[in-house]
């Protein structure tokens, strides 16, 4: 109901993306539990978001019998976007720890490792870019 309202995902989308990057470079940042709650809560929040944003697009470009296989991509690009995250997860957590006197944990919330962190704000600022030209 929301998108309906608003009515441009192309501004949603690229703002939900950009805001979820930097709540989740901000859980590196946090010093106890109750900040890693608190941006675990706001993360969950905006990442919600996307996926059905993504489905109110899919479905305003793509007729009704084309849309189940963009669907179907969506999907699989996601499942395989989190095989990926999570092993290089596994090598920053192996290999980056106590690196300029950072935790490992840190430097994946960081860098992005499980698909979050400065690259999903470095695509949401490059899909506003996109967005003008």
């Amino acid at each position: 109901m929301f998108l309906n309202h608003i009515g441009k995902p192309s501004v949603y989308l690229p703002a939900s993306m950009l805001i979820w990057g930097c709540i989740s470079v901000l859980t590196g940042v946090t010093t106890n539990f109750t900040g890693a709650v608190v941006t675990r809560f706001f993360l969950g929040v905006v990442e919600a978001a996307f996926f059905p944003g993504a489905l109110f697009l899919l479905s305003k470009w793509y007729k009704r019998d084309e849309l189940g296989l963009r669907t179907a991509l969506l999907y699989c690009g996601s499942l395989i976007s989190n095989a990926f995250g999570s092993l290089i997860a596994a090598g920053v957590l192996n290999g980056m720890d106590d690196k300029l006197g950072h935790a490992a944990w840190r430097w994946c919330a960081y860098s992005g490792c499980g698909n979050c962190g400065a690259d999903r704000s470095a695509c949401g600022i490059g899909c506003f870019i996109l967005r003008v030209l």
